[in-house]
């Protein structure tokens, strides 16, 4: 991300996932029908609203799981106050 006169801005944060894979699902880690806890790292970053699409395909190209989890926050800035 870009802030200001700052770039490769982020932040990161490690935790653990916890999911129930359907019947139906194809897990990357784990098994249909057992509970899964995985150590995870969750990763911020900015972007602009632009490139945001193209951002989330990337994310989603680089991570084997079937159904990644993200969010999108629009960005309020100071000047926009």
């Amino acid at each position: 991300g870009q802030i200001g006169e700052y770039s490769f801005c982020s932040f990161a944060v490690d935790g653990r996932g916890y999911s129930l894979p359907s019947s139906r699902a194809n897990p990357y880690i784990g098994t249909p029908g057992e509970p899964e806890i995985i150590a995870e790292e969750r990763i911020e970053v900015t972007c602009e609203r632009s490139k945001a699409k193209a951002a989330i395909a990337a994310m989603k190209s680089a991570i084997p799981y079937e159904e990644p989890a993200f969010d999108v926050y629009p960005l309020v800035t100071e000047e926009d106050l």
